[in-house]
């Protein structure tokens, strides 16, 4: 498997999306330990 210096657009799309999960679980943990709930 040849690494091209420029990602192609699947590689792309799939590093976003995997960011963009990440993000989600961190938000999902954080915010209701940083949210004071009545």
């Amino acid at each position: 498997m040849l690494l091209s210096p420029y990602p192609t657009t699947g590689e792309r799309i799939r590093i976003t999306l995997l960011w963009l999960w990440c993000g989600m679980v961190i938000l999902f943990l954080l915010v209701p330990i940083l949210v004071p709930v009545p």
